[in-house]
């Protein structure tokens, strides 16, 4: 770099749910035209997350921003599934945006997960796990 130019300081994203949704939306178009052969998406499918998702959005992220808000919401689902594991008879609370069960399986998962305090949106689970199947 020379002494004339300036670093570019790229801007924070803000990932709000309707963004979030947004993103995934995006992604699973990507997987479905084979954008993501295996377990990542292909320089051309990250390009053209970045070109869909700022062309929607009016804003401006890049490849690692995207990538990150992913890996993000990976963290996010394997907390939720472990934490839910093989029990069946859950609900979807969508008032406190939890998993509804008794107070006694609740006080049972305490006490073996930490448990995520901000909640994972129950569309961006579905949509999260078509994007990463």
């Amino acid at each position: 770099m020379s002494l004339n130019q300036v670093p570019v300081k790229r801007k924070k994203a803000e990932w709000c749910d309707k963004n979030t949704k947004i993103m995934l939306k995006v992604c699973i178009e990507e997987v479905n035209v084979g954008n993501k052969p295996h377990n990542h998406f292909t320089k051309l499918g990250w390009a053209n997350i970045a070109e869909k998702f700022n062309k929607t959005t009016n804003l401006r992220y890049e490849y690692k921003q995207f990538r990150n808000r992913l890996d993000s919401l990976k963290k996010e689902w394997q907390l939720w599934a472990k934490l839910i594991g093989k029990d069946t008879g859950l609900g979807w609370d969508g008032e406190k945006k939890t998993i509804a069960a008794s107070d006694e399986w609740w006080e049972a998962k305490i006490q073996v997960c930490v448990i995520q305090r901000k909640p994972l949106q129950p569309s961006f689970v579905l949509l999260f796990f078509m994007c990463d199947s």
